[in-house]
């Protein structure tokens, strides 16, 4: 044994490696964004991404696609592991709309519809009964 040298040995939890601000190159040394003392974590920026609001719902329909007001443009479709039906994936169209739709059939009841939408619309819904399509876009 080489005397009281003592090995330290600690767990690090992933979230907090991934949430850590890791520009440093492994191969320079420079390893302190593992081994931040209390007092360091403060100094630490870390830029996260906030997450719009998600809104899920569930319909029995022999359609995909239920009519909600809006307007959507397609823009993806993934199959989905263990389901038969594939998911399909949409962006409302009125400019400067981030809202996003995805669209998938319930694996254990094919007739029932999950609809999840991700943000909230900045626009009021679109009625095609009774407006032109420029009142569509017109937000409030």
């Amino acid at each position: 044994m080489e005397g009281d040298h003592q090995e330290r040995v600690e767990t690090l939890d992933p979230k907090a490696i991934i949430d850590q601000n890791c520009s440093g190159n492994a191969s320079d040394g420079n390893n302190s964004w593992w081994r931040s003392s209390p007092s360091e974590k403060g100094k630490v920026k870390v830029r996260r991404k906030l997450r719009e609001p998600r809104f899920c719902f569930q319909t029995r329909s022999d359609i995909d696609v239920l009519d909600d007001g809006y307007k959507w443009r397609k823009y993806g479709q993934k199959v989905v592991k263990n389901s038969l039906h594939p998911r399909s994936y949409y962006r409302c169209t009125h400019s400067n709309c981030r809202v996003k739709k995805r669209v998938e059939r319930l694996s254990e009841d094919c007739r029932m519809v999950i609809t999840t939408y991700e943000g909230r619309h900045n626009h009021y819904p679109c009625d095609d009964s009774n407006s032109s399509e420029n009142d569509c876009f017109s937000s409030f």
